[in-house]
């Protein structure tokens, strides 16, 4: 999904979030660079300080920069479909 512009995503689904663990017995942060990702529902959750939330993707379709399609100004056009590029009034 890095080299794409946008995506048509079918169900996105919350999932959980992801932030900086924390040590429960001594309530420090737990050593390292990357973010902790933990779903909902994990008792894991109770100890991460979020920074965002994660979101799973499902029946994403990519749209690259090059296809020629755009959206509408009010928003998508029809269920699944976008509009061509010539077809958008700018």
């Amino acid at each position: 999904m890095r080299k794409n512009v946008a995506a048509w995503v079918e169900r996105p689904l919350v999932w959980g979030v992801a932030g900086i663990p924390y040590d429960r017995r001594t309530l420090l942060p737990v050593p390292g660079d990357e973010l902790a990702m933990v779903a909902y529902g994990d008792p894991a959750i109770r100890w991460i300080v979020a920074t965002c939330q994660v979101l799973s993707l499902n029946g994403r379709t990519a749209v690259f920069e090059d296809t020629g399609f755009l959206l509408p100004s009010g928003g998508v056009f029809g269920p699944r479909r976008p509009l061509p590029r010539e077809a958008v009034a700018t």
